[in-house]
């Protein structure tokens, strides 16, 4: 009656609450099976106590056995759970562990090849000095190495100022610091010094590297040699300003200094004098000789006349065979200036009716000159060249090889036939 009664109970309480449940519904079986199913019922005599001995014995002893198996049941069943736990939680930490691995390697790929970007930009084109914070090379790329001719190791802990020119002054590097401290960065065109001795021209940017704290670790310079490009800028500004042929001045550039001579003239009162030269018959040198004579021959008058002058004074070709002579600063009176004008003019023109020898061909030739006098701002430069060109006319139209001076009496030199007395 125990087993059927009780027994379920004592499961029960031991599969839901575990041993001690069970053993106290064990023992609570006892005691109501004692009191209920013993006879005498109703009650706790010596004689019930002692028939149900053996039976309560046996109750116990299952139920101890059951409760102790269901409680080892579940400490297995909550191992089994903890170990389950533990096994999906360390799954779960593998799988964190595998992702963070895997982006380790990602992040450690991306490194390497950022890494072998900048070795690849780091010897690139452009020339690379990096120094510290003291402004002391601690790293160079091949290409500073190549323009500069120094080995990074006969550079390195060196202050860039090896690589002074000279040609900028303290000014200019006051203000270039002073930039970089305010911005950061500074950019621009310097002139340096290569291990040779040669000075070249560069453009540069300087930056300064920060550490999170704002201060600055490294200065790092990127420079490249820009001696190409200012030969070709200055081979541009020769095709704008000179004459392919001569190399002399050409009409721009003789106008501008004209126009800065006659502007200069008006404030120290000192004369001037422009002189406007024609050769004489060089069409028929180019007619019969051809213009590789004539050439020539331009190329030794445009050497002749400069050998005539002052390096202040300027030479130049406005083309064909016309040469014009600007002369400066000649005196602040105009007799004394007109005298010194007109021995130049005349030496000048001396130099050119030499001989010429043209290849293996001997040439004479003579110029016709035209000049004119300027002081101050009285005229402007057309007016002036309009003048050492009627001038120049009045020379050829009286017989060549001689020089011209303007007189203001003569309005026209083209129509008229009275004027100019050659000098």
């Amino acid at each position: 009656m125990q087993y059927v009664t009780f027994f379920p109970s004592v499961t029960l309480a031991a599969i839901l609450a575990g041993y001690r449940a069970g053993l106290i519904a064990t023992v609570m079986g006892m005691v109501f099976a004692t009191y209920f199913f013993t006879p005498p019922y109703y009650s706790f005599s010596h004689e019930v106590l002692k028939l149900s001995l053996w039976s309560n014995l046996v109750f116990l002893g299952d139920g101890i056995i059951v409760s102790l198996s269901i409680e080892a049941m579940h400490r297995f069943r909550n191992r089994y759970r903890r170990e389950l736990r533990l096994i999906t939680s360390s799954e779960e930490q593998l799988r964190v562990l595998n992702g963070e691995l895997s982006a380790l390697v990602e992040k450690q790929r991306q490194t390497e090849a950022d890494l072998k970007i900048l070795a690849v930009a780091f010897d690139a084109q452009d020339a690379v000095m990096i120094t510290d914070s003291q402004a002391n090379i601690v790293r160079v790329n091949r290409t500073f190495q190549q323009i500069t001719g120094y080995a990074e190791a006969e550079v390195r802990g060196l202050n860039p100022k090896i690589l002074s020119s000279g040609r900028h002054d303290s000014a200019f590097f006051t203000d270039m610091w002073r930039q970089i401290k305010c911005t950061g960065a500074w950019a621009g065109e310097i002139w340096d010094k290569r291990k040779d001795g040669q000075i070249y021209p560069k453009q540069m940017t300087i930056t300064a590297v920060k550490a999170p704290d704002g201060a600055v670790v490294n200065y790092v310079a990127i420079f490249t040699d820009i001696s190409a490009r200012k030969k070709y800028e200055d081979e541009i500004r020769d095709m704008a300003f000179a004459d392919a042929l001569t190399g002399l001045p050409n009409r721009r550039l003789l106008l501008n200094r004209l126009s800065v001579a006659v502007s200069a003239s008006a404030r120290s009162g000192q004369f001037g004098a422009l002189m406007f030269l024609d050769l004489d018959k060089f069409k028929m040198l180019n007619d019969t000789l051809g213009h590789d004579y004539g050439d020539l021959l331009l190329i030794e008058v445009a050497a002749r006349i400069k050998s005539c002058v002052r390096e202040v004074d300027t030479v130049a070709r406005l083309g064909g065979d016309e040469f014009v002579v600007l002369v400066e600063n000649l005196s602040d009176g105009m007799e004394v200036a007109q005298q010194g004008a007109s021995k130049v003019a005349e030496k000048i023109r001396e130099v050119l009716a030499n001989p010429y020898q043209l290849k293996s061909q001997p040439y004479h030739s003579s110029p016709s000159i035209g000049l004119c006098m300027f002081s101050g701002t009285d005229s402007s430069v057309d007016d002036l060249l309009k003048r050492a060109d009627q001038a120049m006319y009045r020379a050829k139209t009286t017989g060549r090889n001689r020089v011209c001076l303007f007189d203001s009496a003569c309005t026209d030199y083209r129509n008229e036939l009275a004027g100019c007395p050659p000098l």
